[in-house]
């Protein structure tokens, strides 16, 4: 590891030289060792956190239920974390370990390449520290609701592909001809197959984000002087204000915050960007970020059927009254 920072820091100095092209790329091809071997240094730090009644609460939530009721109360299972409530932690937490700030976070990839450092403007660093809580937040998220809910239908309930297509069909977030694209990718998920659950949906994701922008009349693509219109990618359609604001109104502040932390964010799971850059070992994909983006997937794709139960039920109860 520290062979890995001292390299970094001769490379700063080359840069600074100058006409050093040469030795540059020479340090970086050692520096990219050092770093694959430093992965080997890092040493898991842990807590335990007693989760046993929520993962009852969990159970029991979804026991005896249809297949598709029991699909549709653990899309609702929980929420994901506040914006408010991670910022305050976050700001808390500044202010009671202030030596923190001495020492600047380094974010490193599987194969111990630096992908973000602790930024120093205050509101950006704040920004950092919140997507790292959130991160924690979704994986006893994970353990104490999606997975013992998810295998509690499962062992109630043999699911087919064809059983999560009636939610997608006439989507207001899925464009025709996507549709068993993102069944197939909920099914996978819902059988624990996290690694084709996750290749399936990000992208069907991406396209839902850009769908739902479409229908506000947000362009969502850029027309060039030759006249090439180029799609722009999920991480500017997350992270940029004029995307990401009409998206909050939308979705909610908070569902828009957690999928950016999700799929985009250095300092978060970051997951669209290392599935589609190839950076995910097998084991990676049955995470706690696969399988919490199966549930997020879940949960987007059921609002608008619950909206539709919603209305069928207000309507029922106004013709009997």
């Amino acid at each position: 590891m520290l062979a890995s920072t001292f390299t970094q820091h001769a490379i700063e100095a080359f840069r600074r030289v100058g006409n050093t092209k040469e030795r540059v790329e020479e340090l970086h091809k050692v520096l990219l060792e050092y770093q694959r071997k430093s992965v080997s240094e890092l040493i898991p730090i842990s807590s335990s956190v007693d989760i046993s009644d929520n993962v009852k609460l969990a159970m029991n939530h979804v026991k005896g239920k249809t297949l598709r009721d029991a699909l549709l109360s653990l899309a609702m299972l929980g929420n994901p974390p506040k914006v408010a409530e991670l910022r305050a932690q976050a700001q808390e937490n500044k202010e009671k370990y202030v030596l923190q700030s001495l020492f600047p976070r380094v974010y490193l990839n599987a194969m111990g390449r630096v992908i973000a450092r602790q930024p120093q403007d205050a509101e950006e660093s704040l920004l950092a520290d919140m997507y790292s809580n959130a991160s924690t937040s979704r994986q006893i998220h994970v353990q104490a609701f999606v997975e013992p809910a998810r295998q509690q239908i499962n062992s109630e309930h043999h699911s087919r592909v064809d059983d999560f297509l009636p939610f997608l069909y006439n989507h207001p977030f899925v464009p025709a001809g996507r549709e068993f694209i993102v069944a197939r990718g909920l099914h996978a998920g819902f059988n624990g197959d996290f690694l084709a659950a996750v290749h399936f949906l990000i992208p069907q994701l991406e396209e839902s984000v850009r769908y739902i922008l479409f229908h506000l009349k947000v362009i969502t693509s850029g027309l060039n002087d030759d006249g090439i219109q180029k799609e722009f990618d999920l991480n500017g359609m997350l992270s940029a204000s004029k995307y990401r604001e009409p998206l909050a109104k939308f979705l909610g502040e908070d569902f828009v915050f957690d999928l950016r932390g999700l799929l985009v964010e250095g300092f978060g799971a970051n997951l669209r960007n290392d599935m589609a850059h190839g950076l995910i070992d097998h084991d990676h994909f049955y995470s706690a970020s696969g399988c919490y983006l199966w549930w997020i997937s879940l949960r987007l794709y059921s609002w608008p059927v619950l909206a539709k139960l919603q209305m069928s039920r207000d309507s029922t109860g106004e013709s009997e009254g």
